[in-house]
């Protein structure tokens, strides 16, 4: 399942080959959008949330809300099937479906900045944040830049002679098929990356 961007994704697999899956980009309306698309797969599928043994979902860096809106479905849902959950990143998402490129997979964090992470182990090989042009100025020709990151600051990183792929958001159908099930954990222990601080908190200092 991911959430995280503009992508509303949901993919069920089988002995590793996914059998049913939706994606739906929307700006906004996660929570409206993940609950039909569950139904719809399950459907499709030709099974129930009972049936599963295993969720894997995207956690971040994103859109806030959609973090929150997708780990709040998954939590229910692990809790209810008793079944694990692993945990991957939006970026880490990006990198393996980009395969063995050199560059960047790149993700809007609003604010006039972006999360950032090198593609096939090359720098940075930890999330990071970033200013477009600072993300820009890790990239040169040759470079594979991907992302709803790198879609929306296309110009600059195009200036700095790398090749922008568009249209690349979190896979649904990659994480219904990851393979790191040592990594699945109780969905109560599974929290959003955020990689930077929430846009909203609670200032304990002032408050009586």
């Amino acid at each position: 399942m991911t959430t995280s961007t503009s992508t509303v994704g949901v993919a069920v697999a089988r002995e590793g080959v996914v059998v049913a899956s939706s994606v739906e980009r929307t700006d906004r309306g996660h929570a409206e959008a993940l609950t039909p698309a569950l139904a719809s797969v399950f459907s499709r599928a030709g099974c129930s949330a009972g049936d599963l043994d295993r969720i894997v979902v995207d956690v971040g860096p994103g859109r806030f809300t959609g973090m929150r809106v997708g780990l709040a479905a998954v939590r229910t849902l692990a809790h209810v099937t008793g079944v694990g959950v692993v945990p991957v990143t939006s970026l880490a998402a990006l990198a393996v479906a980009a395969g063995q490129v050199d560059g960047l997979a790149v993700v809007d964090a609003r604010r006039n900045e972006v999360f950032v992470l090198g593609l096939s182990g090359t720098t940075p090989t930890d999330p990071l944040v970033a200013t477009p042009a600072e993300a820009a100025a890790l990239v040169g020709p040759g470079s594979v830049v991907l992302g709803d990151g790198a879609d929306r600051y296309e110009d600059l990183f195009a200036a700095a002679g790398a090749e922008v792929l568009q249209g690349f958001d979190p896979d649904p159908t990659v994480l219904a098929t990851w393979l790191p099930t040592a990594d699945a954990r109780p969905g109560v222990e599974v929290v959003p990356h955020y990689v930077r601080d929430p846009d909203v908190q609670i200032n304990f200092k002032v408050r009586s």
